[in-house]
């Protein structure tokens, strides 16, 4: 009997003294247990729900001077192939759509290049799950890698490990941070079914630095951070 149907019968029999299976000695003691466990319950599945951590933070990169030069040589470039569309179509092979159709493909091209250089990074956390996925121009989204928080090895500020960190072996490196130089920038070392061993580094708030310390084992968050 379903938990449903096994309410509405406790209801029906303790409600309707008529009712043949109505039993005073043992059908009013039935239906105030049953709803003190169906309270209980209820209470337990709240907890668990207010118990969830969930944390998200989206960060965009920063342009620099390393983007204005990748934009500008695009830019040369659309400008150069277009003046080759032009000669050839018009002075060698007499064909003037030639031209339009290698401007459009260069004007085209430059666009997607450049769109890629506008990026945002999207870090959430949930009961210990993160994502970290990778936003351009607004409108495509990848997912760069994903992990649990119990299979860190070690996290802590990048630019304090970074000498270290350049000489490790990673599957995987995966930069999701505002500045090219990752100036407060945090790392972990984590196992990624997606990515393998991965070095992550991100730009986590307040907020997902504590959920993350929360589901990190234990011994590694005494040794980084002290008992606090």
């Amino acid at each position: 009997m379903g938990q449903a149907s096994l309410y509405f019968w406790v209801h029906s029999i303790t409600k309707n003294p008529k009712s043949k299976y109505f039993r005073p000695a043992i059908d009013f003691p039935l239906s105030l247990v049953y709803n003190t466990v169906i309270v209980k319950i209820y209470l337990w599945e709240r907890a668990n729900k207010m118990n969830d951590v969930f944390v998200e933070r989206m960060v965009k990169k920063k342009f620099e001077t390393t983007d204005m030069l990748v934009i500008l040589g695009v830019i040369l470039g659309i400008i150069v192939l277009s003046l080759v569309g032009i000669y050839v179509g018009f002075f060698m092979l007499m064909f003037p759509m030639l031209s339009l159709l290698i401007m459009a493909g260069a004007v085209f091209g430059g666009y997607k290049l450049i769109s890629m250089r506008m990026l945002e990074y999207e870090y959430s956390i949930t009961n210990g799950f993160v994502t970290v996925d990778k936003i351009m121009n607004r409108a495509t989204r990848k997912r760069m890698t994903s992990f649990e928080c119990s299979t860190c090895e070690d996290i802590g500020v990048y630019q304090e490990a970074e000498a270290r960190l350049r000489t490790r072996s990673f599957d995987s490196r995966v930069f999701a941070t505002q500045f090219a130089d990752r100036r407060d920038s945090w790392f972990m070392i984590v196992r990624s079914g997606k990515t393998g061993k991965t070095l992550v580094v991100f730009d986590p708030d307040e907020d997902m630095q504590e959920a993350v310390k929360k589901f990190i084992p234990r011994s590694l968050k005494f040794e980084k951070f002290g008992r606090g």
